[in-house]
Order: C-alpha cells, then structure tokens, then sequence
C-alpha cells in the first residue's frame, strides 16, 4: 500500500517538474528573443520610413533603445502606427497575417547547353515541363483553356506554339498529343537553347454532382478532335452551324468558323441544367412532376413541329422543273407529303412569301403490287411571287 502511494507521489511530481521546465523553457525562450530583437538596428524595422528617421534624430541606433523609452513617450513622439507595430513585436496586440496566396500563372523553363537539333530533341523537354504543369493543376484543383509554348535559339530568336482548347481541362496526354501537332509546324533552323512552358489563365475546377443514373457526358472527346482538326489543319478549316436573328431559312442558318468558347458555354449551361434538374426532381410532389411532364410534351410537340426543315440546307435554292401539275426533280415527280408552312416575311426589304412543303421521291420498283417506298425525302418550296418551285434541302 505505501508503495504504491510513493509511486503516485513520484509520478506528480514527476508532471509537476516537466510543467514547471516546460514553463521556465517558454520564458527562457521569449527572454532570448526580446534580447535578439533589442540588439536589431532600426533600420531592419518594417515601418515607415519617417519613423525611422525620426528614431535616429533622437539618437536611437536599436530597437532596444527604442523599446527602452517609457510607453508615455513613444506615443506622444511617435505616430499610431509605429506604436502599434512595437507592441505587435513584443507580442502585446495581435499581428494577423495575410495567407499566402499562389500565382495566377505559370511559367516554367528548362535550358540546354549543347542545344535540341530536332522534333525528336524537343519532346523530352516539352513532356517534362507539361508533368510539372499538370501536377500544379491537379494539386491546385485547376485547369486551362490555352497553353503557350516558346523556343529561344543560340541567336535569341524565339518562336512561340499556341495550343488552343475547346474544353478547359488538365489533361497530361491530351495536352501533349496537341502540342505534338503544333510542333510539326515549328522551323529548326538552328538549334534550340530553352524550352518554356506559359498558361497565363487558369480556371478553377467546375464541381459537378452527378446522378447515378445519370448519362455519360461525351462531349469532351468532340472537344477533343475539334482541337486535333484545328491544330492540324488551323482555325479557318472548321466550321460549326450558326444561328442568326433572320425569318429565312438560309439566312437563319448559315454557317460561322468555329469557335472553342461555344463549347464551353454550351458544356456549361448543360452542367447547369443537369444540377438544376436534380435539385428540382428531389423536392417535387407527383402533382408537380406529372404537369412537368405534361408541360414538356407540348413544346416537344411544338418544336417537332417548328423544326421540320433539314439539318443542312443547300447553298442557294435549287429551281425544279414543272409539267402542268407535277413536280419533277432530275426528271423523276415528286409526291407532296405534308405541308404547307408559309413563310412571309421581308416586306420592308425584299419581301418573301414561301409555301414549304415535305416531298418523297418514289423508289423504282419490280412489283406493282408491292408496298410503296420512298427513294428520299426533299423539303421544298412555292415561291409566290416568282411563281415556281424550288428545292432548298434533303432529309437525311
């Protein structure tokens, strides 16, 4: 028994001797730094430079010096500033810290001092610099639109590869895969003494929240070779469909060179639905849902109804032939299938009015008897003041 209440009596005071040392170590520990801090010159002192001045006017050379005036003193001789900065050194008022905030770019660049003489040469560098790059992404949750690319010689001249993205993303084989394709482009007239890496723009990561029964999203391998074809063949050599604010159909769907940032509006106002559909779909009540449903069936409807034109269209309208009431194209009649859809419109410029009707041309066939088929399917026009019809696009 008085065994064992020696031991408890050892074991505190055992904690009391490493609190008290641990105390008598943080004294210590703050005594050697005001010490450290009082042999300071005050012209290490981050301040204004009139209060340093003022220091040694008054034959102040240290910060003990300072530190040694009565506090009375200081703030009659000295500013608010300066008085609250000393009492910040001692550890009197708080001195909060502004966190470190990393570079909205990056730049990277590797040297080489006998010089790359080939593709071949400039593709190790190139992938080392793009491992770096993707790691400071994937660490930083960002990702680019575009990177730049720049080459200097032994004559310091540069040349500079921009590899354009259709999707933001950071991807280490898609992004060396296209810079692959815009360093064939690249002259080597001489030998090449640094690579650097440049991506002036970076974009935070767009959390996306998933349904588990949700599609997969493929549009990022369209994006994908949308950038191969652009690099390869350049910006001019891809076009996309575009809509423009005119009631005819050729004005109204004209095509536009393509442009990467669609995508990514359209990429992200799909992201945007797909939450919003989700959310939505969580807290609706059957009523709700059931006349959602009702509601979407009547603009299927009307867009089935609004968008029964073909997806391309051709350059200008084709004029077709005529024998008394049939209408020929290459010779052979075409059926009337469903139509009219007048279109009148341009009055105050050059006035327009079209009857729009589906047409089906009859495949030939070995039997009277057999069903009827449909060789294709034409979407022509009456033009009512020209008075004669026209072939404007075929159905796929």
């Amino acid at each position: 028994m008085s065994t064992h209440a020696a031991s408890n009596t050892n074991l505190a005071d055992n904690t009391n001797t490493a609190k008290i040392a641990e105390t008598g170590n943080q004294e210590f520990s703050r005594a050697r730094n005001q010490l450290q801090l009082a042999k300071a010159p005050v012209t290490l002192l981050d301040c204004e430079k009139a209060a340093i001045a003022q220091c040694q006017d008054l034959g102040l050379v240290t910060l003990g010096d300072v530190l040694a005036l009565p506090q009375g003193t200081i703030a009659k001789r000295f500013n608010a500033a300066f008085t609250c900065y000393l009492e910040q050194l001692q550890g009197k008022s708080p001195d909060p810290q502004n966190w470190y905030q990393p570079a909205s770019h990056f730049n990277r660049e590797l040297f080489y001092i006998d010089g790359l003489r080939s593709h071949n040469d400039l593709q190790h560098p190139m992938q080392q610099l793009l491992q770096v790059f993707c790691h400071y992404l994937q660490q930083r949750q960002l990702s680019c639109t575009s990177i730049r690319w720049s080459f200097t010689r032994f004559s310091k001249k540069k040349h500079s590869l921009r590899v354009h993205l259709s999707r933001a993303q950071a991807n280490y084989h898609n992004l060396l895969e296209l810079s692959a394709l815009q360093l064939e482009q690249l002259p080597l007239d001489s030998p090449v003494e640094c690579v650097a890496l440049h991506c002036q723009q970076l974009i935070p990561i767009q959390q996306q929240h998933l349904d588990l029964f949700a599609k997969p999203d493929n549009s990022g391998d369209f994006c994908l070779l949308a950038d191969k074809l652009t690099g390869k063949l350049g910006n001019e050599a891809l076009w996309q469909p575009g809509q423009h604010n005119h009631h005819l159909p050729e004005q109204a769907n004209a095509p536009v060179p393509f442009r990467p940032e669609q995508l990514r509006k359209v990429a992200i106002a799909n992201a945007s639905k797909a939450r919003t559909r989700t959310s939505a779909g969580s807290r609706q009540k059957k009523a709700g849902a059931a006349k959602q449903a009702n509601n979407e069936r009547n603009s299927n409807s009307h867009k089935a109804a609004a968008l029964q034109q073909p997806s391309w269209l051709l350059h200008e309208p084709l004029p077709l032939e005529q024998q008394g009431k049939k209408i020929l194209l290459q010779g052979k009649p075409l059926a009337l299938l469903k139509g009219p859809q007048r279109l009148q419109c341009n009055w105050w410029t050059s006035a327009a009015s079209r009857d729009y009707f589906i047409a089906g041309l009859a495949a030939t066939m070995r039997h009277s008897h057999a069903a009827k088929q449909w060789a294709g399917f034409y979407w022509i026009y009456y033009d009512a003041l020209a008075k004669r019809w026209y072939l404007h696009g075929e159905f796929a």
